[in-house]
């Protein structure tokens, strides 16, 4: 995968990613072959929606470079440009909304806090997020994402349908 900001090398991608959702995948009893399509039941979950996930949760410099190809960067950004920057993600799109809307959980009523490393101003907002967003349940993680300069968001649901893909089992990361 390769961007103009973030990369990794085919190398990494084989040894890293590839065998590892492979070898997850091929693990009888593993957790992720029990995972079913809400919908279609004889739906799998497969490796290309492991691997998608695995790509967001584990490398941060490609994720935030994904991450930003869904919403404009300027203000006066066309969505023409930003149709154009996503369609270099279109396929890791696709499996990683799958992962979340097809094999995801219902969010329930818990609390989710998301760290920011930039300062924003305002005292409440409502929004809705069209992108992959990474959240925890634990504020002091937010924390360690928000950074000194940053913001920390307590977000809770408003719609009964929000889902969420707990990555705890196959992140690098422990929070």
């Amino acid at each position: 995968l390769d961007s103009k900001n973030a990369s990794i090398s085919q190398k990494v991608f084989k040894s890293e990613v590839v065998q590892t959702a492979e070898t997850i995948m091929a693990t009888p009893d593993h957790h992720a072959r029990s995972l079913r399509h809400e919908h279609d039941e004889n739906q799998l979950f497969s490796v290309e929606h492991l691997m998608a996930a695995m790509l967001y949760c584990n490398y941060t410099q490609l994720s935030q470079v994904f991450c930003r190809s869904f919403r404009k960067l300027k203000s006066d950004e066309t969505i023409e440009k930003v149709a154009e920057r996503n369609r270099d993600y279109a396929h890791w799109s696709r499996f990683l909304s799958e992962t979340v809307w097809c094999f995801g959980e219902r969010i329930g009523d818990r609390k989710y806090y998301h760290g920011i490393d930039s300062k924003m101003v305002f005292t409440s907002f409502v929004c809705k997020f069209n992108c992959p967003t990474s959240l925890t349940c634990r504020q002091d993680i937010a924390i360690n994402f928000a950074d000194p300069n940053g913001i920390v968001l307590e977000l809770q649901k408003d719609d009964e349908n929000l889902k969420f893909f707990n990555t705890v089992w196959l992140s690098n990361y422990s929070d």
